[in-house]
């Protein structure tokens, strides 16, 4: 991501895995995500990464992971930074010696719920 390069971040998908941006539409299959992560690259630098909170379990040739996630975009056109955070699963399954995501979700962090009344 960093690197900007969605050929490289697309590439760690399987052909037909699915793909959910915050705030986005599906992406399902290797062009509508390569699509996606064009998109995301084309018009944002993603300058920082982490993830947070991560939980990870392998079961033979699939592996489920979910934590907390945060990005920095930077627009290319200009202006600010802003900052994404929110909550990630995904699937991956590995196939000839290789581990691709066949499910990736994240969603933005929604607001605490109001304290409630006493």
């Amino acid at each position: 991501m960093k690197a900007q390069d969605a050929n490289a971040v697309a590439a760690l998908y399987a052909p037909d895995a699915v793909l959910w941006f915050p705030n986005a539409p599906e992406a399902r299959g290797a062009k509508a995500i390569h699509a996606a992560y064009a998109g995301l690259l084309g018009t944002y630098a993603v300058t920082d990464v982490s993830l947070t909170d991560a939980h990870y379990e392998t079961v033979q040739n699939l592996g489920v992971a979910s934590g907390h996630f945060m990005m920095t975009l930077t627009p290319k056109a200009g202006g600010p930074p802003t900052i994404m955070g929110g909550r990630y699963s995904s699937v991956a399954k590995k196939v000839d010696g290789q581990w691709h995501y066949v499910v990736d979700h994240a969603s933005v962090e929604p607001p605490p719920a109001p304290a409630s009344a006493k």
